[in-house]
């Protein structure tokens, strides 16, 4: 919209605005802890055996894997997608916008729109599925329009279904517990998304990324 010159001055801008916020940040004095790799990889390990003793958090578990595994290494071939179709930095840049707008957009439904409690789990399954299928419709795309649109969609789809997902997972994390719990998920989906950009990877080095 503006060029890329302009583009890259206003972020620079936003990154000074908030560097200098920063400085006015207070953070409240703590006892201080020691920590160890033992005491680290222990909380983590701690979590992994609550969650593979509760079936709940173990299905919650099952599912955040398979939701980075499916998802997360698809937005890591648009680069290599729109220099393939010859698309200039203008146009990668819009894509790359509208991938921040639909999280944003995403964000917005679920802050202004109450999901029934009993609807949370077939709403959040059927965003991630659309989502997934609507991220994959991107990359058949010729044209700007059409990759802009679905990767748009794509984006607001995967928002929700992050969104509701996380909320569930905190209703049933035990409360002693919710820590160990927390950063094994997190380690977990880490594992998931490193393996799903390796898969897409590679997939995309034999097979043309595009139809």
């Amino acid at each position: 919209l503006f060029g890329t010159g302009p583009s890259m001055i206003l972020n620079g801008i936003s990154f000074a605005i908030s560097a200098v916020s920063e400085v006015f940040i207070q953070i409240p004095d703590k006892e201080k802890k020691t920590l160890s790799f033992k005491s680290i990889f222990d909380s983590v390990m701690g979590g992994g055996k609550v969650i593979l003793d509760d079936v709940q958090i173990r299905n919650f578990f099952s599912i955040s894997f398979m939701m980075n595994l499916c998802s997360a290494g698809l937005m890591a071939l648009l680069l290599p997608y729109v220099l393939e179709l010859g698309f200039t930095v203008s146009q990668y840049s819009i894509i790359s916008a509208l991938i921040s707008v639909g999280g944003i957009l995403g964000g917005v439904y679920l802050s202004f729109y109450h999901i029934p409690d009993e609807k949370r789990m077939k709403v959040m399954v059927l965003c991630f599925i659309s989502g997934l299928i609507t991220g994959l419709l991107a990359f058949q795309m010729k044209s700007l329009y059409g990759t802009g649109i679905f990767i748009l969609l794509s984006m607001v789809m995967s928002t929700v279904a992050n969104g509701i997902f996380g909320g569930l997972f905190m209703m049933f994390l035990p409360e002693d517990q919710s820590g160990t719990v927390y950063s094994f998920m997190a380690s977990a989906g880490s594992l998931g998304s490193a393996v799903s950009t390796l898969v897409y990877g590679v997939s995309a080095d034999h097979f043309s990324i595009s139809i």
